[in-house]
């Protein structure tokens, strides 16, 4: 997950720097494979988190929900960072906060649990 958050967040914030429309379409292609690294290791963390034990309905449907509010937050957000500063702020503050998120995961516990032989 924290290489995914960073090659992500390094990439998007690239893309508010880029000028050329070559080096626009590379930042967005590693921006793009980061999140690929990213979204099945947030799948994964969640699976560890809820285990075999338990129904994963109520947790999946919040992380569902959360995904979403931020989704449609951060679009809003980034919006009013482009209109008031220009576009380069915006994917630089954007790229930022994915950089920031991978620094608090390096503080989180680990989710995996080996089964008992």
């Amino acid at each position: 997950m924290i290489s995914g958050l960073l090659v992500t967040g390094i990439a998007t914030a690239a893309i508010g720097f880029t000028h050329d429309l070559l080096w626009f379409l590379v930042a967005t292609a590693v921006a793009g494979i980061g999140s690929g690294l990213l979204g099945p290791a947030q799948q994964a963390a969640m699976a560890d988190v809820i285990g075999n034990e338990r129904s994963g309905g109520r947790v999946l449907a919040i992380f569902q929900m959360t995904a979403d509010s931020g989704a449609i937050i951060g679009p809003v957000l980034a919006g009013l960072l482009a209109d008031r500063l220009g576009y380069g702020w915006a994917f630089g503050v954007t790229g930022g906060v994915l950089v920031a998120a991978a620094a608090g995961w390096l503080l989180a516990r680990e989710t995996f649990k080996r089964p008992s032989s």
